[in-house]
């Protein structure tokens, strides 16, 4: 099959695949943890916004990322999408306020509040491994929060 046969096949897939929604097209399929939407098209697993700008575009080039000026996810809208290179993509979240850091990312269990209570604790010189089963994360954990905090234990043997 020739390339503009297959975007021609790719472009048939998305627009039978999509909900329209403020303009952008959100992939009916089931997001992944990350947010992102992925497909199968010609035997590969594709991002369904990356296969977008395959087929409404041109082809991404290697080691480049596909971004949304809409910032949503789910969108293959290739109107939304522009090729940048991963310094570029990050510059772009950060200047929407969308990079997440800290708390605010998803894996987080401890907020700032809980690190204070922690260090208090590693003050008082509770085991790490106390205090772990306290805030529910590993020993290790407490012992990287300790560090981040200047508080270095040696271990005796």
């Amino acid at each position: 099959m020739r390339d503009k046969e297959i975007k021609m096949e790719a472009r048939k897939r998305i627009l039978n695949g999509i909900t329209v929604k403020n303009g952008c097209w959100i992939w009916n399929g089931s997001p992944r943890k990350n947010g992102y939407c992925r497909s199968s098209f010609m035997g590969k697993s594709w991002y369904i916004h990356r296969l977008s700008f395959y087929a409404f575009k041109t082809t991404p080039k290697e080691k480049m990322d596909i971004c949304h000026k809409c910032d949503v996810r789910a969108c293959c809208n290739p109107s939304h999408l522009f090729q940048g290179t991963r310094a570029e993509n990050m510059r772009d979240a950060v200047k929407k306020g969308r990079h997440a850091k800290g708390q605010m990312l998803p894996q987080t269990k401890l907020s700032d509040e809980c690190k204070k209570q922690i260090m208090k604790l590693v003050h008082s010189g509770y085991f790490y491994k106390d205090i772990a089963k306290k805030f529910d994360v590993t020993r290790h954990r407490i012992g990287q929060i300790a560090i981040e905090n200047g508080v270095r234990r040696h271990v005796i043997s």
